[in-house]
């Protein structure tokens, strides 16, 4: 072989390798792009919190710039006794081996002790973290190097702060039981209100003993609701009873969520199939130190907690901070951030003002209009301005348009002149003058105008009519049979009526200058056998008795009928040929 061949040769297979090396670098990174994540919740799927705590999972993943594939497995621990649930997760993490996770996020206490406990290999295999926590078992986490997250350490001091300043001095109950959990909150209160250093030591009754790791609690210092003495009014000082609900009879259980015993409130400590729903069902305040229930319409008026958004936001961080290639071991178990929390719902519904809320306090559920109150104030505003500002518009604009068809069908406005019999046959049209008309202390107009339409020798019938399109209705019916007269007011029919040859009289009631009833009487001073039917649209029994006892020939009532107009008209002048 040559030695250019050999040149070639060696060149190609660098070229193979580096070709190679790029693939599987490619392969690698596409894989890292695409991560695989196992969720496993404490309780049921339909737990009213996890809707909402998967989708800031999503969210907190996207704005870590995280994608990955989400498994979600849920315990339901309510539904298992301790055997069975760890086999339930041992079997459950056999399956999903295959799979082939890249991290798993433990949430609350249940999921995480559980988990652990089972000590299945693979668990060892990959990073776990774990969040929601109130009571981790530090032993069985003392077995695992791959495991970290977030304590929710409950802080019941807070609390009691929090019900005092909301709602005074109160006698704040809890339920104890026997269970590991019931144990741990015991033993915790007990440290946190024993604490000589705070204020609420005096008032809590526990002895704390350091065999076995368990609390005592002194019953004779502990009465039930039922014997407490001034159950009306309010406590001398923050006082804790407890309700063992596990084992005590139905009766003190009801009692003490009954609200018999003024100033009371009941505390969630842990939440499980006994205090998932006291908030709804309790006649009394319920507050929480777990982050369960808290505003998810379970009744829980607040608590000084760690939010879902905060416990989601913690263990996201822990999760990128992992998957981008920082060592587990580095990230420690944290204490999570907490925040005062109390649901705008469960104020309104125990009647406590929002305004007595403190400023550092996260009010959550407030409606939009609520939240957004004058944003939509002034949006009502502007809108109700604008309609009052179109509806104006096209008022106006409807009646210029009326006014305008109005004077292109309405002959032109002449001075008023006597009516003679002298008219023009060939054209069959009326001529008019103009003539000056002298005012006479209310019985004649300076200047009448008048809307005449003749017809030969035709009947006169006279319009008294203030509005421009009920005369134009009048028109357009009579136009064709008669001469018509348009008196605007009374005042100018009695001036018409005295000095024209009328036939009859279409007198409307309420017109201004001088009324319809008015304006009848003069004109039946004059001429008491001149017809003169009424017309209005505000038909009274007393306007028409009235308009009778004046001397009205017939009433008729807007908006006037064509046909019983022409039977009215005809009734008096019966040569009227319809």
């Amino acid at each position: 072989m040559s030695f250019q061949k050999k040149i070639y040769l060696f060149i190609v297979l660098l070229l193979c390798i580096f070709t190679m090396k790029c693939t599987l670098a490619f392969a690698k990174k596409t894989a890292k792009d695409n991560y695989r994540i196992l969720v496993i919740h404490s309780y049921e799927p339909n737990y009213p919190v996890y809707p909402h705590f998967n989708k800031l999972i999503a969210e907190n993943l996207k704005k870590e710039k995280i994608k990955a594939e989400l498994k979600f497995f849920y315990l339901d621990c309510e539904q298992f006794v301790k055997d069975e649930e760890l086999d339930r997760v041992y079997h459950f993490i056999d399956s999903i081996q295959v799979w082939k996770p890249d991290l798993i996020i433990l949430n609350e206490d249940q999921a995480t002790y559980s988990t652990l406990a089972c000590y299945h290999p693979f668990l060892k295999t990959i990073p776990i973290i774990f969040s929601g926590v109130n009571f981790p078992n530090w032993e069985t986490l003392q077995d695992y190097s791959n495991v970290t997250g977030f304590w929710d350490k409950p802080d019941y001091v807070e609390n009691a702060e929090m019900i005092e300043r909301l709602l005074g001095r109160s006698r704040i109950l809890f339920f104890h039981d026997e269970t590991f959990l019931g144990k741990q909150v015991v033993r915790e209160m007990a440290i946190q209100f024993t604490n000589k250093k705070n204020r609420f030591a005096n008032t809590w009754i526990f002895n704390l003993l350091e065999n076995n790791d368990s609390v005592q609690i002194t019953k004779k210092y502990l009465p039930f609701l039922e014997q407490i003495e001034k159950r009306f009014s309010p406590p001398d000082t923050t006082t804790f009873y407890y309700i063992n609900a596990r084992e005590d009879k139905g009766k003190n259980v009801l009692w003490s969520l009954s609200g018999m015993v003024k100033h009371s409130v009941f505390v969630q400590t842990k939440y499980d199939f006994i205090t998932m729903r006291i908030g709804q069902l309790a006649s009394i305040p319920t507050f929480s130190v777990i982050s369960e229930g808290v505003g998810y319409n379970m009744g829980v008026l607040g608590g000084y907690i760690t939010t879902a958004e905060i416990q989601v936001e913690e263990e996201i961080s822990y999760a990128s901070r992992i998957l981008k290639g920082e060592s587990i071991n580095e990230l420690l178990i944290t204490q999570s951030r907490k925040k005062y929390v109390v649901d705008w719902q469960e104020l309104k519904r125990w009647n406590i003002p929002v305004s007595s809320i403190p400023a550092n306090y996260e009010i959550i559920n407030i409606p939009d209009f609520q939240k957004h109150r004058i944003v939509f104030i002034c949006l009502f505003v502007v809108g109700a301005l604008l309609i009052l500002i179109f509806t104006v518009f096209f008022i106006l604009r409807k009646k210029n348009k009326e006014r305008e068809d109005g004077t292109a069908s309405i002959p032109k406005e002449e001075p008023i002149v006597p009516v003679t019999d002298n008219t023009d046959t060939s054209d069959n049209q009326l001529s008019t003058d103009m003539a000056d008309v002298q005012q006479e202390e209310m019985s004649v107009s300076p200047v009448i105008t008048i809307k005449k339409q003749s017809k030969g020798d035709s009947p006169v019938v006279l319009i008294a009519e203030d509005n421009e399109g009920n005369y134009l209705l009048l028109k357009s019916v009579l136009k064709k049979y008669c001469t018509l007269i348009w008196a605007h007011n009374g005042l100018e029919a009695v001036n018409i009526a005295n000095e024209e040859k009328i036939d009859i009289v279409l007198m409307d009631i309420k017109m201004p200058k001088m009324t319809g009833i008015e304006a009848l009487k003069e004109i039946k001073k004059t001429q008491p056998d001149l017809p003169v039917i009424m017309q209005t649209a505000y038909a009274y029994d007393a306007d028409k008795l009235l308009a009778y006892e004046c001397g009205c020939s017939d009433f008729l009532t807007k908006p006037i009928d064509p046909q019983e107009l022409k039977v009215a008209i005809k009734k008096f002048i019966p040569s009227m040929d319809w």
